[in-house]
């Protein structure tokens, strides 16, 4: 986080939960939802600097040719880009990474296992979604099979 993170804009008004927007790369936003709890704001760290990581990634190498193309996702209602759904695949695999070392300590509060569980089961839903639709570059498709062996590690070690 110290490599990527700059400042953390606390944004207080609305629904607003946490954005990271390429222009101001180093800043995070986020909104009062996202540090309702430790496990949250532990959460959307995760998620806002795994965008950061991506982009970082994105700037020396191209995963997918067709970024462009728009897809059904099934975190969101309205079809999203390919690239889209990249980065959803990477944030949600750094999440629930990161949710379930901390779940593995035993002082874990029960939200830390419950995130972690649903990061997976969208993560399943990203990898789904990508796997016929998306068009991998060499470096995307290491970069792929890489993410599917941490997902299945992952969901084979923690099955809710």
């Amino acid at each position: 986080m110290d490599l990527l993170i700059r400042v953390i804009v606390h944004v207080q008004g609305g629904a607003f939960r946490s954005a990271t927007l390429r222009p101001t790369f180093g800043a995070i936003y986020l909104g009062s939802s996202s540090i309702a709890s430790t496990p949250a704001a532990f959460e959307a760290l995760l998620h806002e600097t795994g965008h950061h990581a991506l982009y970082l990634r994105n700037f020396f190498a191209t995963l997918v040719t067709n970024g462009d193309l728009m897809i059904s996702h099934p975190l969101r209602p309205d079809p999203r880009p390919v690239s889209g759904a990249v980065h959803a695949a990477h944030v949600l695999a750094r999440m629930a990474h990161g949710l379930a070392r901390w779940a593995a300590e035993p002082t874990a509060p029960t939200e830390v296992a419950t995130r972690r569980d649903d990061a997976l089961r969208r993560l399943r839903g990203t990898i789904e979604a990508l796997e016929p639709a998306a068009e991998w570059t060499d470096d995307g498709r290491r970069y792929f099979d890489d993410l599917l062996h941490w997902e299945k590690e992952l969901t084979t070690t923690h099955q809710p």
